[in-house]
């Protein structure tokens, strides 16, 4: 019975110390000083989070962002729209407006030109993309093509949303450069420059 005694005390004193140990491992209240553990983490993501917006903004900004859409939580199926868009129409995150169709025949597969639209209304809700409408200038004017029809284009401007780059951080609202450039196409189907 002694030993069951001896052996419940010491337990108890084991269970003790690991719950000062964890106690003291938690963050310091009022304004002391912060665990190694957790200085390192939060450094960590601060360095990563430092790397991806540089990234973003240097000259392979569209690999960057493709690994951020290959690494997220998003249906694959949305993943292979975005990556897609960003190697055909938009490889430096400047410029981008497809047409779904387009979209649909660079995918290599047959799909319907509403299953494209849901899956770029996904990217959209999930903060990936953000649609701009292209009808009217800078001034407000209406936008006029040659032969006096009016465009009615929708382009779109990639982004990061919020949490993905770093827990805490912000997230990338897309390009500081926004241009209203089409590209135009040569009759064998190739862009011009």
């Amino acid at each position: 019975m002694a030993a069951d005694g001896i052996d419940v005390a010491r337990a108890d004193a084991l269970a003790d110390a690991h719950d000062r140990d964890v106690a003291e491992s938690q963050d310091a209240p009022d304004g002391g000083e912060e665990p190694d553990h957790l200085r390192l983490r939060r450094e960590r993501a601060e360095r990563r989070a430092a790397k991806v917006e540089r990234d973003l903004s240097g000259p392979h900004r569209a690999a960057a962002y493709q690994r951020l859409v290959l690494g997220s939580d998003l249906e694959d199926s949305v993943k292979v729209i975005l990556c897609v868009m960003v190697e055909e129409f938009g490889s430096r995150l400047e410029n981008c407006f497809p047409r779904r169709a387009t979209i649909a025949r660079s995918m290599g597969r047959q799909r319907s030109l509403k299953s494209i639209d849901r899956r770029l209304q996904v990217a959209v809700r999930r903060q990936w993309l953000r649609r701009i409408p292209l009808t009217r200038g800078e001034d407000g004017t209406l936008i006029e093509v040659a032969g006096g029809r009016f465009t009615s284009a929708t382009g779109f401007v990639f982004c990061v949303p919020p949490d993905v780059i770093a827990p805490g951080h912000p997230g990338w609202d897309g390009p500081r450069v926004w241009t209203k450039r089409i590209y135009a196409r040569r009759p064998d189907g190739r862009r011009v420059p």
